[in-house]
């Protein structure tokens, strides 16, 4: 088969699993369910990976950046700007990390939600 004709996996389930793994990694260490694509902005209609309203904490993702698709560097400024005046605090990992590391970043899920300002 020419390889130009082998599957590869899209960037939706490449960033479903990541979020499959790090939900078990988040069970695994007690952590209240999330909400997953929680829109926080009605204006823009912007979304978090993953979410805890209630502790206005989110989790995202990165390395979803497309090339000549919509994503943009600056665009991931805009909405993490707009989340910090909305009150928000967001955690930031590489999907890399994500894959390697699902247990710590579950641990600093966890210390974030304990942290009350």
């Amino acid at each position: 088969m020419p390889f130009s004709r082998v599957a590869r996996p899209d960037h939706q389930s490449i960033a479903r699993r990541r979020v499959n793994i790090l939900l078990f990694a988040l069970r695994e260490v007690c952590i209240p369910e999330p909400v997953l694509e929680y829109r926080f902005d009605a204006v823009r209609k912007w979304r978090f990976d993953i979410a805890w309203p209630s502790a206005r904490l989110a989790l995202e993702i990165d390395g979803g950046n497309r090339i000549g698709g919509r994503h943009t560097q600056q665009g991931d400024y805009d909405k993490l700007n707009a989340a910090a005046v909305q009150g928000w605090r967001v955690l930031r990992f590489t999907g890399e990390y994500v894959d390697k590391n699902p247990l710590d970043v579950a641990f600093i899920v966890k210390e974030a939600l304990s942290w009350r300002l």
